[in-house]
């Protein structure tokens, strides 16, 4: 029964979802859209037999899945308790910032639960069709971002569609039904509705659907949502005060570095640097892993943060090595970041002028995206978990790159 739902379900899906407006208006062509679902529905189901039957069976995928299912019985014996229990039996701390944390935190380990539960009453509890329901949600997400780019630089399909849709790490993180997903779906609607925003304060229902975005990806990743703020306030001062694009970005974020620093002055729990060590905390607490990094224990000294920095930059932007001692998957990833590397040094050094002419938008994503992995340079102790979480970022600091070399040239010239 399981298996003709799948198909039932991939031929409506495949059929309809080319039909929608917002996909429609994209400008593919409609095989090339199914293509791409397609592929990102065969990845999908790829991760999920390879999470049932190689990975640690308590990896997240099915963490999340096996939490539905208990979810999904709830919600058939009792609806209201279903809506009512997602804020039952947690001790709540005192202090607003305490609840506050406490809110985001049960939304964090709950919300997607509760989707998943609902996506189970038409999967009958099957992970192979839950698959199809959230990627065919995600493919919106790429749409977006396909549609912004194709928008910024109009003369290179290519780029636009390898870098939203075909980036390996990409593909297969956002093709997984992981809180990773939730994020990059939250940043797409974000980047789409502001970038494509023309007036200097966003409309009702763009307003309502921005803030839901940012709503989304607060709970998922907050400190994300935090950076991303003076990163788009940047570009917003930018684009409709027509202030200087270098100048705007630079003095925007010195601003930001003040009142991170008067901050902890004003409240001692909005101390950065304690918020990003208590965070490296609690990967450490987790234990070793296969895919350990080295790494110095934060505390809340600038001298810390300073002193680890160069090994941040080469968690994030260097691993896992070529030649490290690792599974085959983590050697695809290697020789994917070592071409992004060489493609990044391809482009300093053949265009160099292409870099000042960036467009407004795109270096507010490429600051923000760089920011975000500095981040996790800090606080991740494993390149494995550092692979998944970087590979939401990639696109906005790989097409711009990719757009700086004409594939259409490139390939009729050696036709």
């Amino acid at each position: 029964m399981h298996y003709l739902l799948f198909f039932i379900y991939l031929g409506l899906i495949t059929y309809f979802l080319p039909k929608i407006p917002f996909i429609r208006k994209s400008g593919l062509k409609n095989g090339e859209i199914r293509l791409l679902l397609l592929l990102k529905i065969f990845v999908g189901s790829l991760y999920c037999w390879l999470s049932i039957h190689f990975y640690n069976p308590h990896n997240d995928m099915l963490s999340l899945f096996r939490d539905a299912k208990l979810e999904t019985a709830v919600l058939l014996h009792s609806p209201a308790n279903f809506i009512t229990n997602i804020f039952s039996n947690y001790p709540w701390q005192s202090g607003f910032w305490g609840k506050i944390y406490d809110v985001i935190y049960i939304l964090n380990n709950n919300s997607i639960i509760k989707v998943l539960a609902v996506f189970n009453l038409a999967s009958f509890n099957n992970i192979y069709i839950n698959s199809i329901f959230f990627n065919s949600l995600c493919f919106f997400a790429h749409i977006a971002l396909y549609r912004v780019y194709a928008h910024i630089y109009p003369g290179n399909k290519i780029a636009a569609v390898a870098g939203c849709f075909l980036l390996p790490s990409l593909l297969i993180f956002s093709s997984a039904i992981l809180k990773d997903n939730v994020m990059f779906m939250a940043l797409a609607g974000i980047f789409y509705g502001i970038y494509f925003s023309k007036r200097k304060f966003l409309g009702a229902r763009r307003l309502l659907f921005v803030g839901f975005c940012f709503f989304c990806l607060l709970v998922i990743r907050n400190y994300v949502a935090a950076a991303l703020v003076p990163a788009l306030f940047a570009y917003w001062l930018h684009q409709f005060y027509g202030t200087s694009k270098v100048k705007t970005f630079l003095f925007t974020y010195l601003a930001t570095v003040g009142i991170l620093i008067v901050l902890p002055f004003l409240d001692p729990e909005l101390n950065v640097g304690k918020i990003i060590s208590n965070k490296q905390k609690e990967f450490l607490e987790i234990g070793l892993v296969n895919t350990q990094l080295t790494t110095d224990t934060l505390h809340y000294s600038a001298a810390d943060f300073l002193s680890t920095f160069p090994l941040a930059v080469n968690h994030v932007f260097l691993r896992p090595y070529l030649w490290e001692k690792a599974s085959l998957d983590t050697v695809i990833f290697a020789l994917e970041i070592f071409i992004y590397l060489a493609l990044f040094a391809y482009c300093i050094y053949k265009h160099q002028k292409k870099f000042k002419d960036i467009h407004a938008f795109v270096l507010c994503t490429i600051i923000f995206s760089v920011s975000v992995l500095l981040i996790f340079g800090f606080i991740v102790p494993a390149y494995g978990a550092i692979i998944r979480y970087r590979s939401i970022f990639l696109p906005f600091i790989i097409i711009p790159l990719m757009n700086m070399i004409k594939f259409k040239h490139i390939i009729y010239k050696n036709i």
